[in-house]
């Protein structure tokens, strides 16, 4: 036993037990308790990307996939749920603290031929000559008699996300040859789930128990308590005290059908050499004035980086293009906004592009005219070029400046420094 447990702060719940070492605990917080798909979106012409919350091992949309983001092409309700297991959120639930981190009605005393008292140790018999029971290091030694009956043998406070079920469980021994002790989960001052009866003399088991947390609620004072008052007996030992979660978690968000007034046939986004490129198409127009393009960081707040002129009427397939030069680190969100000859606005659906910090990238230009040098951000430890079929392509490298010798084409840059191996796609022309 004696498991290594991380820790979470102590929260006194009642003003009659005796708190020990309530100082010094560090915090465990929970990673979430809810996640955000972000608000409806407009799907156009083609497929849109919906991305689930970064950060989880577990997905699963309801088209059955299991993967963090997922590509639709048809309006509707997409929902996605993800989860984590918390570990246990018990601090100090091993005692190897010693006497810390919890609350009880009982006296902390080696005494333990008194009745009511309780020590933190490694063998019961050290405190009492009818004890008998080692763990593998610290564990708590109580000896309670008939007016301990209904005492807090051990509670703390304990962060929680609401509507989520959690394992309670602990390892205990009745370390003395008369009747066992009852003991029972009580959570916010209200029982949960069955008395147990202790094991005979001699041997630790595990007891286990689930409960459920309620709507909104953040936040739940567990305590183990002593059901049984027998006049002989009640002495027992507790360790490796845990209580877990299997975190569930869920949103949606509805794709809704475009009301553009062009035919999108597609709007992509892609991050090359430190800047983000954004490129679309239209199979037709109507009165198309303008696009405005527009990023976010948070699918909320938006703002305008660049305008393009529409073509007014169309009926053949026209291709636009439009670069940030100054991309977010990390992932930055793209729409465009068709504005109608009349002023009036229809939005696009919303394209997400990732950049990196501190990749290895090359500055520029891209693309660059045959025989023009372009240019290495910082030092590289190796570098090789290829054509798209993956032949090596002749090429030098001068300081900063990299040459490519094989002429007009479409080629394929990698780069390595340390650890870290990034391509980019590189046109000469």
């Amino acid at each position: 036993m004696n498991e290594g447990i991380e820790p979470v702060f102590l929260a006194q719940r009642y003003a009659l037990l005796f708190i020990i070492g309530a100082t010094g605990l560090s915090v465990r917080s929970q990673p979430s308790c809810s996640i955000d798909l972000g608000p409806d979106v407009m799907l156009g012409v083609g497929s849109l990307q919906l991305n689930g919350p970064a950060g989880f091992s577990n997905y699963l949309w309801n088209t059955s996939a299991a993967t963090a983001n997922i590509t639709v092409n048809t309006p509707g309700v997409y929902s996605c749920q993800v989860s984590y297991n918390t570990g246990s959120l018990v601090t100090n639930g091993n005692f190897v603290s010693g006497n810390t981190g919890f609350s009880t009605q009982f006296n902390y005393s080696s005494t333990l031929t008194t009745e009511g008292n309780y020590y933190v140790g490694t063998n019961a018999a050290t405190y009492h000559p009818q004890f008998s029971g080692t763990g593998t290091g610290n564990f708590l030694i109580v000896n309670s008699g008939w007016p301990s009956a209904n005492f807090n043998v051990w509670c703390q406070s304990i962060t929680v996300c609401p509507e989520q079920t959690y394992t309670m469980s602990y390892w205990v021994q009745t370390i003395s040859n008369a009747q066992p002790a009852r003991l029972q989960w009580w959570v916010d001052g209200s029982w949960t789930g069955p008395e147990v009866t202790l094991p005979n003399f001699g041997y630790w088991q595990q007891i286990t128990h689930t409960w459920t947390s309620a709507a909104g609620q953040t936040s739940a004072n567990f305590c183990l308590r002593v059901m049984s008052g027998d006049g002989v007996g009640n002495d027992f030992a507790i360790d490796d005290i845990s209580i877990s979660s299997t975190v569930v978690l869920s949103d949606e968000v509805e794709v809704l059908a475009s009301t553009l007034p062009i035919e999108l046939l597609s709007f992509r986004g892609e991050a090359i050499m430190g800047q983000n490129h954004l490129n679309w198409s239209t199979a037709s127009e109507r009165n198309n004035d303008y696009f405005r393009l527009l990023r976010s960081v948070d699918i909320e707040m938006w703002e305008e980086i660049t305008r393009i002129p529409g073509a007014g009427n169309s009926q053949t397939v026209l291709d636009y293009h439009a670069v940030d030069d100054t991309p977010l680190v990390g992932t930055t969100y793209y729409t465009l906004v068709q504005v109608d000859m009349d002023g009036s606005e229809a939005r696009s659906p919303v394209v997400a592009v990732a950049q990196v910090g501190n990749e290895l990238y090359l500055t520029g230009p891209n693309p660059a005219p045959v025989g023009m040098p372009i240019q290495i951000n910082g030092t590289l430890d190796g570098l090789r070029v290829t054509d798209l079929i993956g032949r090596h392509i002749a090429h030098t490298v001068n300081n900063n400046s990299l040459s490519i010798l094989g002429g007009a084409g479409v080629y394929v840059v990698t780069m390595q420094r340390g650890a870290t191996v990034r391509s980019v796609r590189v046109i000469m022309e």
